[in-house]
């Protein structure tokens, strides 16, 4: 998703949920608002994602174009020959997102007291061996290596979460809403702990310490390369000024530093938002906020950010 049309989105979003408040309309209930929210998270995850998936492809292909222009007596294959950490990053989060997609459809249902019903795509097991063959790659890659323990609690939760709409069509196809949010909550918070360890809970672990690395490393590989061009002195001052003009365009393009940590702060709203929903605790109007802005604050970090994990 081209990042201008994102920000179009979320604008729309926004004004959406102003259209249904306004008017003397009944304000939807915070269970419609989170239910909402995790909806429109997908998507804006997907195209961070993306983004900084593009820009681990970019450090790479930069890599190879300074050691080729610095003297490899090979040439570099044009695009990388493997996944990155962030690619397979996201090959875990899509089976995770699409169970929490599947969720919120059914909990929006629920809490507007209409009768749900279950929606085409991947049944739980489907989406579970999706993202468990995920985790073996990711893990074979060396950029994180999730807990056993964790592991298999995120993998029942993809399952029980993707699988819990046709669970609550079988019964009726309606329920009461603090029963299912309750039923639901043991596998979101162990779906969002899991995506929490791939992406990196801490700077430096995960796709994020990838990231770190990836970043670090390129931008050393640069000034290396710009001192090299700086000693030639059959490269003259224009030459050296394009150069120099055309390596500094480049990184215009980097993502913020912190989108992955913006994801990570998304799915610990996320939880706490629904923690506070199963437990029906009185902060609960507060952290459901405190969720919608996060996906709000991800949809900027990736339709309008400038290079800042």
């Amino acid at each position: 998703m081209r990042p201008a049309r994102l920000v179009f989105l979320l604008a729309l979003l926004a004004l959406a949920g102003c259209a249904r408040t306004g008017g003397g309309m009944e304000e939807p209930s915070l269970a419609s608002r989170f239910a909402q929210a995790l909806g429109n998270a997908d998507p804006v995850v997907e195209s961070a994602i993306e983004r900084m998936d593009g820009f681990e492809r970019l450090a790479l292909r930069e890599e190879a174009a300074i050691a080729f222009a610095s003297g490899g007596r090979s040439v570099p294959a044009f695009d990388p020959q493997s996944a990155g950490a962030v690619e397979l990053a996201g090959e875990v989060l899509d089976p995770g997102f699409a169970a929490l997609s599947a969720y919120a459809r059914a909990l929006g249902d629920v809490a507007e007291g209409e009768r749900v019903e279950a929606a085409p795509g991947p049944d739980g097991a489907e989406l579970s061996q999706a993202m468990a063959v995920a985790l073996d790659r990711l893990a074979a890659s060396g950029t994180a290596a999730v807990p056993a323990a964790q592991r298999e609690a995120g993998l029942a939760g993809v399952a029980s979460l993707a699988e819990l709409p046709r669970a609550l069509v079988r019964r009726g196809g309606r329920a009461e809403l603090g029963a299912v949010v309750a039923e639901a909550d043991p596998s979101l918070r162990a779906v969002t702990a899991l995506l929490r360890g791939v992406l990196g809970a801490e700077a430096g672990s995960g796709a994020r310490g990838a990231i770190r690395t990836r970043r670090a490393t390129l931008e050393a590989q640069h000034r290396r390369f710009l001192q090299a061009v700086q000693r030639d002195s059959r490269i003259s001052a224009g030459e050296r000024y394009a150069i120099f003009r055309s390596v500094a365009e480049l990184r215009d393009e980097d993502p913020a530093e912190d989108t992955l940590a913006a994801v990570v702060a998304l799915l610990d709203a996320l939880a706490a938002a629904h923690a506070a929903l199963a437990a029906d605790q009185g902060g609960a109007a507060a952290k459901v906020g405190a969720f919608e802005a996060a996906v709000t604050e991800l949809g900027e970090h990736v339709g309008g950010s400038q290079p800042g994990d």
